[in-house]
């Protein structure tokens, strides 16, 4: 049973701890949208439920003292009535009369239709304070209506859709279109005619309490949920990074420890682990990783031998020019040739040595890429003027051996680092090739393109092209004879050290072609700006 757990996948350990974060936060959800509809049911029944829905007959028969208002207004709640000439004629106790002038008792919010205020206060883009009052107004638990009214910060009204609203408050009277009294009092009102046909208004004062608001405001009910998801989500987070750790611990050690074995050269030591199987892949895509590498290194080592030995054959082979050299050179010293015969053996000397020189060269500069203290001269420099220098100087040279040039270098100014003499290398050994091997009359082609991380360098030819089948082995070293556009001639290092010294650059060369404008050869380099 053992074996077969470990051999669960971890993607199916994952689904499964996923699914169960989804039903959490689900669960979660309905229990928080649950709670905050119960609290906002529950203190919109409190809050409706203490409400005089209409004068008490004892407050029209003139028995004022009788009105039992403390479960309704509260402990500290009381009320006042106010005849119509604005004298307060209940309590009669004046330590606790407040009086009211008509355009303040206009304000006051009547009792009979409370609505559940709630107050705004926020900056628009011109910096002022703003001050925005919703009035919700509610019948049988359900929201028919509701009003905004919205003030400056000195109290003028900017906004409101309720008609005859004023356009100036007082503090005081704004507070009191909110319902709140001196901020301690929730204030309402009823008017009523008594039995003798006068008019009253009945103030009532009750405990102010902001929680009504709280509960029922949007960012209150908001901050509630939030602080009970993130509770629950850092709580599953928790057991779940332990569960992810306890999971993943065993195998990343093994790795790690491996990793470290293989940098200290022990590639022969493998890693042994079970457990769910894509653990047991990486572990076994290590494993392979090493063995390759070992192959690899294999590889390379027979590789070098194989360089050597080409190395040792072709030096095998100067001495065939050698050979010949010093035989017609004896031949020459002996007198054995007519004066006639001699310019002809000369140049035969000529030949082969110049053959010799360049060989030699190559090699030499073939080498020095290879070593490990080669270090290029870069510099940041402008790759058009660059550029469009040494096409200037090369023009003449080209003309006289009958190639014609069409260069394509931007006026404007690009930037990139580069070494100025490996460059010319580059670019030197790239036309040797195209003069060599196509016919004079070949167009030689050059452009400068800027993309947005890159410099390209455009170099090609309309000459005879290369074969589909070479054009991948043309980079590679001692590519000569049939395996490059060759006749047989150079040492097939030309285009091995243009390679080497365009990644010297962390550029990249390729060969391709543009048929679009006749170009059948077309050495792409790309240099980083």
């Amino acid at each position: 049973m053992k074996g077969k757990n470990n051999k669960r996948s971890y993607f199916s350990i994952l689904v499964q701890d996923f699914l169960c974060f989804i039903i959490v936060v689900l669960i979660s959800i309905f229990v928080i949208l649950y709670l905050r509809d119960y609290i906002e049911d529950m203190s919109m029944r409190k809050y409706l439920q203490s409400t005089y829905e209409k004068v008490p007959e004892c407050i029209i028969n003139g028995q004022y003292s009788k009105l039992e208002s403390e479960n309704i207004l509260g402990k500290e709640g009381f009320f006042e009535v106010i005849d119509d000439n604005n004298n307060v004629i209940y309590p009669k106790v004046k330590s606790r009369q407040i009086r009211f002038s008509t355009d303040k008792i206009d304000l006051i919010p009547k009792e009979d239709n409370r609505p559940i205020i709630t107050k705004e206060v926020y900056r628009e883009f011109d910096s002022k304070k703003y001050t925005e009052l919703t009035f919700e107004y509610y019948q049988k638990l359900k929201k028919t209506y509701q009003t905004i009214v919205v003030v400056d910060e000195n109290f003028n009204l900017v906004f409101s859709d309720v008609s005859k609203m004023r356009k100036k408050f007082s503090k005081e009277e704004f507070d009191l279109l909110r319902g709140v009294y001196d901020d301690t009092y929730e204030v309402s009102k009823l008017l009523f005619t008594n039995n003798e046909g006068k008019s009253y208004s009945i103030i009532f004062f009750r405990e102010y309490n902001p929680m009504n608001m709280i509960s029922k405001s949007f960012e209150g009910t908001l901050v509630y949920c939030l602080v009970i998801f993130i509770i629950l989500f850092i709580v599953y987070a928790l057991i779940y990074l332990i569960n992810l750790d306890k999971k993943v611990k065993v195998p990343l050690n093994l790795l790690g420890v491996a990793i470290e074995r293989f940098s200290l050269g022990e590639k022969e030591k493998l890693i042994s682990y079970k457990g769910p199987y894509e653990f047991e892949n990486v572990c076994k895509n290590f494993n392979d990783m090493a063995v390759k590498l070992n192959e690899a290194e294999q590889m390379r080592y027979e590789a070098e031998e194989e360089k050597r030995k080409i190395i040792a054959d072709i030096s095998h082979d100067l001495k065939t020019p050698i050979t010949v050299i010093q035989g017609f050179a004896k031949v020459l010293m002996d007198g054995k040739i007519e004066d006639n015969e001699k310019k002809k053996y000369l140049e035969r000397i000529y030949i082969k040595s110049n053959s010799m020189a360049e060989l030699i060269n190559a090699f030499s500069e073939y080498s020095k890429l290879d070593r490990p203290d080669f270090r290029l001269e870069s510099k940041k420099s402008n790759i058009s003027e660059f550029v469009r220098k040494y096409f200037i100087d090369k023009y003449s040279e080209l003309e006289l051996l009958g190639y014609k040039l069409d260069i394509n270098i931007p006026e404007y100014e690009i930037y990139c680092d580069f070494d100025n003499f490996q460059m010319k290398r580059v670019f030197n050994n790239i036309i040797s090739n195209t003069m060599k091997y196509a016919p004079k009359g070949t167009i030689i082609s050059f452009s400068v393109e800027e993309t947005e991380e890159n410099v390209r360098l455009l170099l090609g030819d309309n000459g005879p092209g290369i074969p589909e089948e070479l054009e991948k082995t043309i980079f590679e070293p001692f590519s000569v004879g049939n395996k490059s556009r060759t006749t047989g001639n150079g040492s097939g290092l030309g285009m091995a050290i243009v390679y080497k010294i365009i990644k010297a650059h962390g550029g990249v060369i390729k060969l391709t072609s543009d048929k679009n404008k006749k170009i059948s050869v077309l050495y792409e380099i790309e240099l980083p700006k």
